[in-house]
């Protein structure tokens, strides 16, 4: 789910519809995220990355603070990535 609350396409279930997801959604934008704070865990199967994502679009460089909640499977497989970000909140790079 990217973006939390998204609007319909935002959420997808199942290794392909995940993979072309991010495929068409950074292919043109040559994301790269910079971690801005630590991995915070539950102590469980969970955890929490902050981080700055760097984005061109439109051959402009724009950034978007993230933070991805992900959930892990017993062999250490994400099984569930929520994005909480806002991109109207987008700023110039």
């Amino acid at each position: 789910e990217d973006p939390v609350g998204g609007p319909p396409g935002t959420q997808v279930v199942g290794i392909e519809e995940v993979s072309s997801f991010f495929r068409k959604g950074f292919a043109r934008s040559q994301p790269c995220p910079t971690r801005t704070g630590p991995v915070v865990t539950t102590g469980g199967n969970e955890a929490a990355v902050p981080f700055t994502l760097r984005l061109e679009i439109g051959g402009e460089t724009r950034e978007l603070d993230v933070i991805d909640v992900m959930q892990f499977d017993d062999d250490g497989q994400i099984t569930s990535l929520r994005a909480f970000c806002n991109y109207t909140a987008r700023r110039t790079g």
